[in-house]
């Protein structure tokens, strides 16, 4: 609080300050204004031959024509002449006017001793002087002189050395001392001190004047220089001044002009007069000595008091230092330690008493004898910091400080990782007077740091040996990756990961798109598990790769890059293509005699061979039940195979769902009387014409029928209903089966899915639902399921609607 205080002092000072300079500066343009006014006025006379404009004061002696002139010139040089803002043709103007005063002071000067009249003020005013008169039109001998002096002063005062401009003021001191010694003759009355010199023209009053003006004016015009320095200056010697030296010079003057005037009246004779101008003089020079006593007194109470107020912020800085929680030593500029923190003696182990005053601070970090940050900064020996230090540099923390830290082996009793800063302290002169050091034991964290480097090159190493590749990349239709592994890019035939780094994303893709839908995908998803992709290598052949990748987002939810992984799978996709061109082959060569078995076994039933007695029908009807499942594996084996080689056509045209529906349940009757359940169908009232592949839909609602007869208890119902939404027309399959989880329906249209009810139906391959996506996605249709365990399901098919059109011409055609 103090030192605020303190700040806010120095401030309100400096504008008090700032406010005397410029009343100076603005008295002394008004006091030049007066004598160019008096100038004018007087010269304005002298043209007009008006008396009283001449003497200004009634009844005086009147100021000369050149005098006029030459006040006009020295008023507007002061005026003007403000050297902040002086600008060089105005410096010569300002000279040109100094040397015509000064010159025209020197030929009046040279008139009045030699005698010889140079006509001087006939050039200024043309006029005719009498010639009893000779001197009385022209300048007094005294104003010649302080004319000159004037001139001489001007002149010089136009150069910037302060040397010179200490003789400027002596000459307007001379000068303002004899115009004072004119003003006071006229004052007490002493004809005999303004016309000392007999015959000549004495010095007229205004003059006298209008010369103390223009010293006071050249005086305050720059009130920070020469003598003027110690009046407006802040120190109590300058206010001391600038408080006693205008009173002490007004009351000398009305004190001897008081006395004069008792004597001239006869209250007293000269002696008494002498006598009481002494007295008072004593006394004045007594209150003056009393008063510099007092500002002395003051001055001292408050060196005093600073004093006090230094030594206590001393103890408080020394305080706060020794007990920070900041290890921190200090030492002089000779090197000597005369501060050492506890802290400091809690990390180093040495205790300060035993360096206080030695400079053996070295000690405390060394096994030999070498400076410190501290030391350097003393000596200024910069360039030492690279023999001694490793990691160095500026202080981030301390102004005009040094930074240095590394390893000590035993500091403390144990290996300790210091980071020094040091920084120097200097007085109110900008003098150096100390040096401060600060430690900071970063031991844990350099631990964790280089722990942290080591981990992240042991998953570098890591990245860059994965015989996988991995890859950073922007989101995009395009995209630019942002980091890649070797294994990446030879991948795609690039031996130089920087250059295939400058590919474009997108470039690397067989088709054009697949990177933009891959993209938006993530962008949707989040994530990509597996996703098999056809890509280009450098030299345009073609390989199999599967994705797996996911978005990173920052910390406002945007998205920043993709991080992925990929793995060549062209040679198991080739595999897998020889197994399902294994498994396609098999399957057709299975499925002709499993279809014929199957036949036969029917016709045997039929009796087409003859009566079967009762233990032959129960051996051909399970024989049946068993060919029917191995013929449907059989066909679902051979569907998967053809869906993963790409080898399925449609043959899309329009089809009634109601005649699509009678014929996926006559396929299953045989299997739903078996096990007692009536499959009945609503929404029969209006024929919904829909665009599909007829064979391949039946087959699908097939799947989903037999699968609902599976999973449905015996004597229970199955309902298809048939409806439309545009654009789709509408098949949904209700059980009131056992159910599914959220497990199962996540996974239910995959080949992985084999149902938890399979063995106690029967058993199965578990293909149909896969089969059953698939053949809708051929055909631009979808198919969807709800269910709940113990409440059934139901899966509802999406066909595409037929226009009016098609529709209208399959009514014909039937």
């Amino acid at each position: 609080m103090k030192n605020f205080c303190a700040g806010t002092e120095k401030i309100t000072s400096a504008a008090k300050h700032s406010s005397i300079i410029s009343s100076y500066v603005l008295a002394s343009k008004a006091f030049s204004a007066i004598c160019i006014f008096l100038g004018c006025t007087s010269y304005f006379g002298w043209l007009f031959d008006i008396v009283l404009f001449k003497t200004i004061v009634p009844g005086a002696v009147p100021i000369s024509s050149t005098s006029s002139l030459l006040f006009i010139l020295a008023g507007i040089s002061l005026f003007s002449s403000q050297p902040q803002t002086q600008h060089r043709w105005a410096t010569v103007c300002l000279r040109i006017c100094a040397l015509f005063i000064s010159i025209i002071g020197a030929l009046t000067l040279y008139e009045y001793i030699s005698g010889i009249p140079l006509g001087i003020d006939s050039i200024f005013l043309q006029k005719e002087i009498p010639q009893a008169l000779p001197f009385f039109e022209r300048m007094s001998f005294l104003s010649s002189i302080n004319f000159l002096l004037i001139g001489i002063a001007l002149i010089l005062r136009t150069t910037p050395s302060p040397a010179l401009y200490l003789l400027v003021q002596i000459l307007f001191l001379v000068e303002s001392a004899i115009s004072l010694f004119v003003l006071i003759g006229y004052s007490y009355g002493s004809a005999s001190i303004h016309t000392y010199f007999g015959i000549y023209k004495p010095m007229s009053l205004v003059s006298s004047f209008t010369f103390i003006l223009i010293s006071i004016s050249a005086f305050f015009s720059r009130p920070t220089a020469g003598f003027m320095g110690l009046i407006t200056s802040e120190t109590e010697s300058g206010i001391m001044v600038r408080k006693t030296i205008g009173g002490v010079i007004i009351t000398t003057f009305f004190l001897g002009w008081i006395i004069m005037l008792g004597h001239f009246s006869g209250l007293y004779d000269e002696a008494m007069g002498y006598s009481l101008l002494i007295v008072f003089i004593m006394v004045i020079l007594s209150i003056i000595v009393w008063t510099i006593g007092l500002s002395l007194h003051h001055i001292e109470c408050k060196r005093m008091r600073i004093e006090k107020e230094l030594e206590e912020q001393k103890d408080f800085s020394c305080g706060l230092i020794q007990n920070s929680t900041a290890p921190t030593f200090v030492l002089d500029t000779s090197h000597r330690v005369i501060l050492w923190n506890k802290a400091c003696e809690e990390l180093t182990g040495i205790k300060g008493y035993e360096l206080i005053n030695t400079r053996d601070q070295w000690k405390a970090f060394y096994e030999y004898k070498r400076p410190c940050l501290a030391d350097i900064i003393i000596d200024g020996r910069f360039k030492d910091l690279a023999q001694f230090y490793t990691i160095y540099g500026n202080s981030p923390i301390l102004h005009d400080g040094l930074h240095g830290e590394g390893w000590f082996r035993n500091l403390g009793g144990r290996k300790r990782y210091i980071v020094f800063d040091a920084a120097p302290v200097y007085n109110v002169n900008g003098e150096l007077i100390s040096s401060v050091e600060t430690l900071q034991d970063m031991t844990e964290r350099k631990r964790m740091e280089e722990a942290l480097i080591k981990s992240e090159e042991r998953y570098r190493e890591l990245i860059q040996n994965m015989p996988v590749g991995l890859y950073r990349n922007t989101p995009g239709p395009e995209g630019k990756f942002i980091m890649a592994n070797p294994s990446m890019a030879r991948l795609f035939g690039f031996e130089s990961t920087e250059e295939f780094i400058a590919m474009k994303v997108s470039d690397l893709y067989e088709e054009s798109g697949k990177r933009k839908e891959l993209s938006d995908k993530l962008i949707a998803e989040g994530k990509i598990l597996n996703e098999e992709i056809r890509f280009k290598k450098r030299g345009g052949a073609v390989f199999w790769g599967a994705i797996t990748a996911k978005t990173v987002r920052n910390q406002f939810g945007e998205i920043e890059y993709f991080d992925g992984m990929l793995e060549d799978i062209t040679e198991r996709k080739h595999i897998e293509e020889l197994k399902n061109d294994f498994v396609a082959l098999v399957s057709h060569q299975l499925k002709t005699p499993a279809a014929e078995i199957k036949g036969y076994l029917y016709n045997m039933l039929s009796g087409v061979a003859g009566e079967l007695n009762t233990k032959q029908r129960e051996y051909i009807e399970d024989m049946y039940e068993i060919s029917s499942k191995e013929y449907r594996l059989v066909t679902d084996l051979l569907n998967v195979s053809r869906l993963e080689r790409g080898v399925f056509s449609v043959n899309i045209k329009p089809v009634v769902l109601q005649e699509i529906a009678g014929l996926a349940i006559s396929n299953n009757i045989n299997f739903a009387q078996t096990k007692k359940i009536n499959i009945q169908i609503q929404g029969n009232e209006k024929d919904i014409v829909c665009l599909a592949d007829k064979d391949k839909l039946v087959e699908a609602l097939s799947n989903v029928i037999h699968n609902a007869i599976k999973f449905t208890d015996p004597e229970s119902s199955i309902t298809l209903v048939i409806s439309e939404d545009a654009p789709s027309g509408i098949i949904s399959v209700h059980d009131t089966g056992i159910g599914m989880g959220e497990e199962t329906l996540r996974r239910l249209f995959t080949k992985e899915q084999t149902l938890q009810g399979a063995p106690l139906a029967g058993g199965g391959a578990g293909l149909g639902l896969y089969i059953a996506k698939q053949f809708m996605l051929l055909q631009k249709g979808n198919i969807t399921v709800q269910s709940e365990l113990g409440k059934g399901s139901t899966f509802s098919f999406f066909i595409p609607l037929a226009p009016q059109s098609l529709t209208e011409k399959n009514k014909e055609d039937a």
